[in-house]
């Protein structure tokens, strides 16, 4: 498997479930302002999409969309605990934690890399963002995990996404 990343971005949470895996992998650098891989490639003839994270399969098929990545992983080693068996009712919970992260924290925050956005605008989102980590507070205070009793993959993606809010000089200690 070769997992295409970029630093400080959300293809660090199928990283880390990689390597809490210990699957084999190969990590494929990709330059985000340039679409190049670090050998060259166009980034897009393997993602159309043109973002990480992309997870290429060693028969060749290409699996994007962090939260459906780290899941797929996972499931390749259901024995290492890090997503409830499919079907099950804690299956669907994950899910939904991980929908909340990517919709509300991942792409609640996207707004605030925007140098252009004025200042009102971006604590606007900030505001909101605070409401949601807010939120998530709450849910750890009451549990280690998000997702349950042990680390999921879902605590991964959180872990990756909180990382961006030094980029916002925002303290998640608040």
């Amino acid at each position: 498997m070769k997992l295409y990343y970029a630093p400080y971005t959300c293809s660090l949470s199928p990283h880390i479930v990689l390597r809490e895996l210990g699957l084999p992998f190969e990590l494929v650098k990709v330059d985000n302002k340039t679409k190049l891989t670090a050998d060259g490639r166009d980034f897009r003839t393997v993602n159309p999409k043109g973002y990480v994270a992309a997870l290429e399969l060693d028969d060749g098929q290409v699996l994007t969309e962090g939260p459906v990545i780290v899941q797929y992983l996972a499931d390749l080693k259901p024995e290492n605990g890090l997503v409830p068996a499919a079907g099950t009712w804690e299956r669907v919970r994950l899910q939904e934690w991980l929908n909340f992260v990517t919709s509300e924290i991942h792409a609640g925050s996207a707004p605030l890399f925007n140098a252009a956005l004025p200042e009102d605008a971006k604590a606007f989102f900030r505001e909101k963002l605070f409401k949601r980590l807010d939120f998530l507070q709450a849910t750890l205070a009451r549990q280690d995990y998000l997702a349950g009793v042990s680390f999921s993959v879902v605590d991964a993606y959180l872990f990756t996404v909180l990382g961006w809010c030094a980029f916002f000089s925002i303290d998640i200690g608040r």
